[in-house]
């Protein structure tokens, strides 16, 4: 597990350095850019036993030199991660420099979208990150997390309205995993405005309403992609990350002064509420937590762009909050990797090296 310590240490050692949460600018690079530089090198260096699918992908890769392009689609792999494929490998590239590009076209961009839109208490941001259930899943999902890098210039287009070049982005998306669809509603959802005082109340029933009708809701959206996925409507355990969300929900709404809010920490809490919703449905089938996905990633630039207009009367409680929260999620991250259900096979750790040793 010490690689894992190491990717966590560097960043706390670093964050910790200064005398307070708002760590200065080249402080606040040097605490993302050690966690993120880190964590590529693990998924650059990891054994192939590191994932549960990457033996599956090894296996369709070794096989993309000699097959005919509508051969490689017979495996139902999305023709943009194909044609990656395929053009990595007629070039020579071995499957270890597939892993490790892959990588990097999928951390990079998570890493501009913090670097650029987190400006103060990194650390919380990269343990809130390894707690929402994304992590692992940059170890074994090879083709969402390629889709998943086009949320950052999908937001960055949301922001600026620019709605062609985001169409655009959500299409890319969608050729690397079908799942990708789900980032059309990024555009409405983050550009809603509903700021009357009782806006609250109005999210609230949104929520309760999706929450109640949750089964019915679920099978009649995944009858509409039915040509992808099968659906089942069972408990799956995501209950722990629905909960941190929903008080995610009501830190957005309670601790901040609405009145002097941006117009990003309004569309960033209604990304918010809308990755809540998502949560619902993971609930009762992992097929809704790969939507959340997309979303979640943007949780911890939510909360701490929100925490950044809280009321003065709530300054030091906001900063003893993220301060418990800062010890929370770190000491989960490390509980979960030794007692949790390891269902991706990421830990312990084991690089490319130990089999030869």
């Amino acid at each position: 597990m010490w690689p894992f310590f190491c990717m966590v240490g560097f960043p706390a050692m670093f964050a910790f350095s200064e005398k307070s949460l708002k760590v200065n600018f080249r402080t606040k690079h040097i605490v993302l850019g050690s966690f993120f530089l880190i964590w590529l090198l693990l998924l650059c260096l990891r054994n192939e036993s590191v994932g549960v699918d990457v033996e599956h992908y090894k296996n369709w890769y070794l096989s993309l030199q000699y097959s005919s392009f509508d051969k490689i689609r017979e495996g139902n792999f999305e023709i943009g991660f194909c044609a990656l494929g395929k053009l990595l490998s007629l070039i020579g590239i071995d499957f270890r420099g597939f892993l490790i590009i892959n990588a990097v076209l999928s951390v990079v961009p998570v890493y501009l979208l913090y670097r650029k839109n987190i400006t103060y208490n990194p650390y919380l941001a990269i343990v809130m990150f390894l707690c929402i259930g994304l992590f692992t899943m940059y170890f074994s999902g090879l083709r969402q997390i390629l889709s998943m890098a086009f949320v950052a210039p999908a937001y960055k287009f949301t922001k600026e309205k620019k709605i062609i070049p985001f169409i655009v982005i959500v299409a890319l998306a969608v050729l690397f995993h079908n799942s990708g669809f789900v980032l059309l509603f990024m555009y409405p959802v983050y550009h809603v405005r509903i700021k009357a005082f009782n806006s609250f109340i109005i999210y609230a029933f949104v929520i309760v309403v999706f929450y109640v009708f949750k089964a019915p809701i679920f099978e009649f959206l995944c009858s509409l992609i039915s040509d992808y996925y099968s659906y089942s409507t069972t408990q799956t355990g995501a209950v722990s990350i629905f909960i941190m969300l929903l008080l995610f929900v009501a830190y957005s709404f309670f601790i901040p002064d609405s009145g002097s809010m941006d117009d990003e920490a309004f569309g960033l809490r209604n990304v918010l509420v809308f990755s809540t919703i998502l949560q619902i449905f993971a609930g009762i089938n992992l097929l809704a937590m790969r939507f959340n996905y997309y979303y979640i990633i943007l949780v911890p630039v939510a909360f701490l762009k929100i925490s950044e207009y809280s009321k003065d009367e709530y300054k030091k409680l906001v900063q003893l909050a993220q301060l418990v929260m800062i010890c929370y999620f770190t000491f989960y991250y490390f509980y979960k990797a030794y007692t949790g259900s390891n269902t991706l096979h990421v830990y312990p750790y084991e690089p490319f090296w130990s089999d030869v040793l």
